[in-house]
């Protein structure tokens, strides 16, 4: 059995003489050691890519971000989803200065055609 030398009953010597293996398992843990700088340097990197397609994520969604907001507030054609309450849902599109303003011009002609429970969710700008 191998184990550990009992103290003052066996040398290194004698130790080295009982497992013979000793200098292969010496340069495992060695490679082991380099297999974790490895395995560190791997983590690392994947960390980085991921931080950075993190980053490159997060700059398109701000420029898609302050386009709809730019879209939001120009004048022209608005494209809505018209959500009513217990009726069946519509696409409309409507000029106007702004969203905002396109918006209310729908909700009332909806109410001039009796659909007083519908409500135009902005969908976007259209162009044309």
């Amino acid at each position: 059995m191998y184990g550990a030398p009992r103290v003052g009953t066996e040398t290194s010597e004698a130790w080295k003489d009982l497992n013979p293996r000793e200098g292969r398992v010496h340069s495992a843990l060695l490679s082991a050691g380099s297999d974790e700088k490895m395995t560190m340097k791997r983590v690392l990197g994947a960390v980085i890519g991921g931080v950075m397609v993190a980053v490159a994520g997060v700059a398109v969604a701000a420029n898609f971000t302050s386009s709809r907001q730019a879209d939001f507030f120009a004048p022209g054609k608005h494209q809505f989803y018209v959500w009513c309450a217990g009726g069946s849902d519509y696409m409309a599109m409507q000029s106007g200065a702004s969203a905002e303003d396109a918006q209310m011009l729908l909700y009332n002609a909806n109410k001039r055609a009796g659909k007083t429970t519908c409500w135009p969710v902005w969908q976007g700008r259209v162009s044309g």
